[in-house]
């Protein structure tokens, strides 16, 4: 999982700023430093490396990809708004050339939009 994270740092042309996989953390991941990017061209470069949008509702702070790794773990990206309060309707910024302030990934077991994700997290929320 370090060299996943560390792998996208790369061909997004940021940093690892931290990252976190010790065993017993929900969702393992990390933070990556976009390096002055904007946010509209770190999505182009995901979706150029097969990175698909994400219907997850539960992160606000940004627009959320997801794709499954040769390893068959599942990587959900949030690309952090510049000012989430300027976000229209559809969740794009009205200023995509604006720099990025952060990138953060983690890692599920399953896809982070499919039903068995759902399930687990009302459970988690439920029975915590």
């Amino acid at each position: 999982m370090r060299q996943d994270i560390a792998d996208l740092a790369s061909v997004l042309g940021g940093k690892v700023k931290n990252s976190d996989t010790r065993p017993g953390i929900r969702f393992r991941g990390g933070e990556i430093d976009p390096q002055g990017q904007s946010f509209g061209l770190i999505v182009r470069k995901l979706r150029a490396n097969g990175f698909g949008n994400n219907s997850a509702l539960d992160h606000p702070e940004g627009f959320s990809l997801q794709m499954r790794f040769e390893d068959g773990l599942w990587y959900h990206v949030i690309v952090n708004y510049n000012d989430p309060n300027q976000v229209n309707a559809y969740g794009w910024p009205l200023n995509p050339d604006a720099t990025t302030p952060l990138i953060t990934i983690h890692c599920h077991a399953t896809d982070p939009s499919g039903w068995t994700h759902f399930v687990d997290e009302v459970k988690h929320k439920l029975f915590k």
